[in-house]
């Protein structure tokens, strides 16, 4: 009797689990991520000043795992303008096999330095999973996609692109993660 009612308590939990509604896109509970803010103002035979912010966003329920980035840069050195640029990402994999994975993934890139008024980039392709530890990942992925870019001049830019990419994560301890992000 004792390993019956153990066996059903467990089979009640598990249930009740399951019955839970998963997190919405949207929720903010299903989110976790970081900001950053930094500037300097250096004076003396030059004047200049600069700031820069980011905004980091990763959820992970069930199989899916969604990432999005904001950055800003802006500077200025002795009245004139020298950086200022935004750049937006978002990307999503979803785990359709154990270590495998496919992907989507949007980068925009505004510039006011590099010629053009914008450019944007979209991909879709496969990844996997090649290192799993309970604090370590590194995930390689590739696809084909394609770039729009508008320039200063009015002229319009498409091209195809295929995008190569790693993702490696080490959780060293608690509040302590290093990243490393290449494409």
């Amino acid at each position: 009797p004792g390993k019956v009612s153990i066996a059903r308590r467990q089979e009640a939990i598990a249930a009740a689990k399951a019955a839970q509604p998963k997190p919405g896109f949207f929720d903010t509970r299903s989110w976790s991520g970081e900001a950053t803010i930094g500037g300097s103002i250096i004076s003396g035979n030059t004047e200049e000043q600069a700031v820069n912010a980011g905004l980091t966003l990763d959820r992970k329920v069930d199989k899916w795992e969604h990432g999005f980035t904001l950055l800003a840069d802006y500077s200025r050195n002795n009245g004139q303008t020298t950086k200022q640029r935004l750049a937006a990402n978002y990307g999503s994999k979803w785990f359709a096999w154990e270590r495998g994975y496919v992907f989507g993934l949007i980068d925009f890139e505004y510039d006011d330095f590099l010629q053009f008024d914008y450019r944007l980039s979209e991909a879709l392709g496969v990844g996997y999973r090649v290192l799993q530890t309970e604090r370590m990942t590194l995930d390689i992925e590739g696809g084909p996609g394609a770039r729009q870019t508008q320039f200063e001049t009015g002229g319009m830019d498409n091209e195809f692109i295929f995008v190569l990419g790693s993702d490696y994560d080490f959780q060293i301890r608690d509040g302590l993660k290093f990243t490393n992000d290449t494409s």
